[in-house]
Order: C-alpha cells, then sequence, then structure tokens
C-alpha cells in the first residue's frame, strides 16, 4: 500500500477500529515512513483535541427540550412543497401560446419558443420574489 492509502486508512481507523490485519498493516508501514508516522500523530492529536472539547455534552432541562421539540414540529417546513401554483402559471402560459399561435401571423416555432422562453422567465422571477418573501418573514419571526 502506498501513503495515501494508508493515510486514508488512519483516518478511517479513528471512527471505526479496523480489523486486527488491516491495524497490522498500518502500524508496519506507520513504524517504517516518517511522513505517514507525523500524519498519524497529527490526527490523533486533533482528535484527542476535539474529543476533550465534544466531551462535556451541554446539559438541556427536560422543560427546555419539550418547548424545544414542540417548536420544530410547529415550525417543521412542509415536506412537499405546494405544486399548484406552479401547475396554473405553466398552465396559463400553454392555453396563451396555443392561443397566440393560432392568432398572430408569426411563425408557430417563434411563438412557441417566445412562450416558452416568457414562461421560464417569470417562474425563475416569481421564486426569486417568492422566497425574499419566506425569508423576509422567517426573519421577521426570529
Amino acid at each position: 500500500m502506498d501513503c495515501h492509502q494508508i493515510q486514508e486508512l488512519i483516518l478511517e481507523s479513528l471512527d471505526t477500529r479496523p480489523a486486527s490485519e488491516m491495524r497490522h498493516r498500518i502500524d508496519a508501514h506507520v513504524r517504517g515512513c516518517v511522513s505517514c508516522s507525523r500524519f498519524a500523530q497529527a490526527q490523533q492529536a486533533l482528535d484527542d483535541r476535539l474529543s476533550a472539547l465534544l466531551a462535556p455534552a451541554p446539559a438541556i432541562a427536560q422543560t427546555s427540550r419539550a418547548a424545544l421539540r414542540a417548536r420544530i414540529r410547529v415550525e417543521a417546513p412542509p415536506v412537499r412543497r405546494d405544486t399548484l401554483p406552479e401547475i396554473v402559471h405553466f398552465g396559463s402560459f400553454a392555453v396563451a401560446t396555443l392561443i397566440m399561435i393560432l392568432v398572430l401571423p408569426l411563425s408557430p416555432s417563434i411563438v412557441g419558443a417566445m412562450g416558452v422562453t416568457l414562461a421560464l422567465v417569470s417562474y425563475v422571477l416569481l421564486s426569486v420574489v417568492r422566497d425574499s418573501f419566506d425569508a423576509s418573514v422567517l426573519g421577521a419571526d426570529a
């Protein structure tokens, strides 16, 4: 195995304990390779420091925990967004484009392309306005 593979295994070994054969391969390589030895020591030191910082998990009072769960349930976004506005938007553009193809003395392909382009551009603009409105409402609630 090359150094890159060993270093990947060293990183993985910080999360999950490797099989004993793999552990022996890593150790044998680290003993003979100064670069990987330094890498392993640095990663272990970093892991130890992070573990020390994260070890004392903050205690949350039971009342706070219940209030937090209730707030998460109330403020949870819907799993599926309502698609009716999009259906109406594109349906109305399709009907308007078909009528314009029949009425205008232009090539149907030109009118169709313009209709599709206008539908997509207006949808993007409406999405931006809707998202900024949602963001301002969420900002006002916070």
